[in-house]
């Protein structure tokens, strides 16, 4: 049973968690202080402290927190999904929807990992979480290769490549102005030339059977 304490020390670590999300995800991590933070959040470094060991922790939280989440969409929209060919397309969509609001974050979740300035533990706990979003996906997959709806390939190997595909293809959008129908139309052929690649057609599913 939770007790108030244990609620008003997650609370606590939910509003700098907040504040930090609201800075980080607008300016570059370098740029960002632990007293600015802090400062957002009403709170001195001292009770920052407490909850957070420093700045890379709290990156590493805010970046385990938002794959959390992206999980439980996965859930809902893909793996409870039973239509492949729309379970697929919702998996391409939330995954340009987290890139595009976590852009920021992200990146410098990236160069700080490159630098080796995460500790082992706190980028394992993400790694954990993008593993377990892999193995979701994965099933998904397994189920359309199992119906006959995709290629028979591996399907951990087919959720690894899809993720790469979609994240550099919203990064590569990011980096440029781009207009909302210029996006739609892109997001359009992203759909068509993944059902071309890895959608059995007709014809080899009857070929098959």
């Amino acid at each position: 049973m939770v007790t108030m304490r244990e609620r008003e020390k997650e609370f606590k670590k939910q509003i700098i968690a907040d504040a930090a999300y609201s800075l980080l995800s607008k300016k570059p991590y370098e740029s960002v202080t632990v007293d600015d933070i802090a400062k957002a959040a009403g709170c001195g470094k001292g009770t920052l402290y407490q909850y957070f060991e420093n700045k890379d922790h709290i990156l590493a939280y805010l970046v385990s927190v938002d794959v959390k989440h992206l999980c439980e969409e996965i859930e809902e929209k893909c793996l409870k999904n039973p239509d492949i060919q729309e379970a697929i397309y919702n998996y391409m969509l939330l995954h340009y929807n987290y890139y595009q609001a976590n852009h920021q974050i992200f990146s410098s979740w990236l160069r700080r990992s490159l630098d080796a300035g995460i500790q082992p533990e706190w980028e394992q706990d993400v790694l954990d979480m993008r593993e377990e979003k892999l193995q979701m996906m994965t099933k998904v997959l397994a189920r359309g290769i199992k119906n006959q709806s995709l290629i028979e390939v591996d399907p951990y190997q087919l959720a690894r490549l899809l993720e790469n595909i979609f994240r550099d293809i919203t990064y590569s959008l990011l980096d440029k102005e781009q207009e909302e129908e210029d996006l739609k139309k892109v997001m359009e052929l992203v759909k068509m030339v993944i059902s071309n690649g890895i959608f059995l057609n007709q014809s080899l599913r009857d070929a098959k059977q």
